[in-house]
């Protein structure tokens, strides 16, 4: 069994870490399977993967806008970056010969930087099956629904994709439904669960940067003292929110019953990273971890987690017993403020909107957070990677009939917009 994974890296990190939690899982259940995962984070392959996996960097890109890319590292202009990727993209399809192409997030990849290889397996009438995988919550549905129309995505869907994998649970968001799946699109669609790095397959993809003598000193926090951890994922637009927890974390800088971790992120620019570490060094109960590929090993041991609202810092957080604070970003979808407004209605979390976050509110939410007695973990938040391995198996062992060929690109070549 082959499998090519293509992760959209222009701005965090959830993208690839989901896509390398459900290979490791692919590993575990078929060890004779090998899959390459294709991504562009700037941060690079800042994790380690069990044998069976490997990585193949593309050329960086940062979203500017909406549908416009800029290269993040090399000097080149954006068309020039997005056809080297798609060159990539193309070349390792063809030598790998994957069983199945699965792509996160974004149909076409970014900047139309997948429709090549995508063209070229229609061309070739190639045995490679095509699986769509989606986050439970993309943006507001009205908007989807709109923008998808206009640019002619469901008929793209449609015609390239065999499955639709649907990392979330019905009964908690109805993905479906909601962006008009189920109607516009013919192809197969599986809700498998959420894919939390607090499962056993977030464990094999340990990050490999984790000092064991910083969580040998947190385990010793335990004799009496309640620990606060701050985190805000990749950090790319987590200054804001980590900013203002510190200012709330200096006010409790004089108690002796906590201690706390912020951990920037591998994607905060160096400038507020170090901006932030500074104001830090001068708290004697708070330290500053300039990143870490792991943020699991410390949320673990969190009796408070003060997070932003992405798909993964989400369900790590709520995967353990830590109380969580939760400050969705204001934009620039409607994502966070769907998934933290959806949890704090279960009850799951308390939510900060983003133009209410202060410190005020932060320091009240923390305070509230440390007297309240520990959750019990969400047992819905840890089995989405095996599920989702599992049912990709279970495509490339029963492979369903693809799509009639089309003859012609002239209209699928319009989406080839670098």
């Amino acid at each position: 069994m082959r499998v090519v994974m293509y992760s959209p890296d222009s701005i965090g990190l959830g993208h690839m870490r989901r896509n390398a939690m459900i290979a490791s899982e692919i590993v575990r259940q078929k060890p004779a399977a090998s899959v390459a995962l294709l991504i562009g984070s700037g941060a690079g392959a800042f994790f380690s993967v069990p044998r069976g996996i490997d990585t193949i960097k593309l050329p960086s890109v940062q979203k500017v806008a909406t549908e416009k890319w800029e290269s993040r590292s090399l000097n080149l202009s954006a068309h020039e970056t997005l056809t080297v990727r798609a060159g990539l993209i193309r070349d390792v399809v063809r030598g790998f010969k994957p069983d199945l192409l699965v792509v996160d997030h974004l149909p076409r990849g970014v900047g139309g930087d997948l429709v090549p290889a995508l063209q070229m397996i229609e061309d070739l009438a190639m045995p490679t099956l095509t699986v769509l995988g989606l986050r439970d919550i993309i943006d507001d549905p009205d908007v989807i629904r709109a923008r998808w129309s206009e640019q002619g995505q469901y008929e793209f869907i449609d015609r390239y994709f065999n499955h639709i994998l649907i990392y979330g649970e019905a009964d908690t968001f109805d993905s479906a439904s909601a962006y008009d799946l189920n109607r516009r699109v013919g192809c197969d669609i599986s809700y498998v669960g959420y894919v939390c790095s607090g499962s056993d397959s977030g464990r094999q993809t340990r990050g490999i940067d984790v000092p064991p003598s910083e969580l040998d000193g947190l385990a010793s926090w335990r004799s009496g003292e309640k620990i606060i951890v701050v985190a805000g994922g990749g950090g790319h637009d987590a200054f804001p929110m980590l900013s203002l927890a510190i200012e709330a974390l200096t006010r409790m800088d004089g108690r002796k019953d906590f201690r706390a971790v912020v951990v920037g992120g591998p994607l905060m620019p160096d400038e507020k990273r170090t901006q932030l570490a500074t104001r830090v060094q001068r708290l004697s109960r708070t330290r500053f971890l300039p990143w870490t590929a792991d943020c699991m090993d410390y949320m673990a041991k969190a009796d408070v987690a003060v997070v932003m609202a992405g798909y993964n810092s989400s369900l790590e957080a709520l995967s353990t017993r830590a109380n969580v604070v939760m400050i969705p970003r204001a934009g620039p979808s409607a994502e966070q403020r769907m998934r933290a407004g959806m949890l704090a209605r279960r009850g799951l979390l308390s939510c900060i909107e983003p133009e209410d976050a202060s410190t005020d509110l932060i320091f009240a939410a923390i305070q509230r957070a440390l007297e309240s007695p520990p959750r019990e973990p969400h047992a819905a938040f840890l089995n989405g990677a095996a599920t989702a391995a599992g049912r990709l198996i279970a495509i490339c062992e029963a492979p369903q009939p693809k799509h009639p060929v089309v003859s012609g690109h002239t209209e699928a070549s319009r989406y080839v917009v670098f």
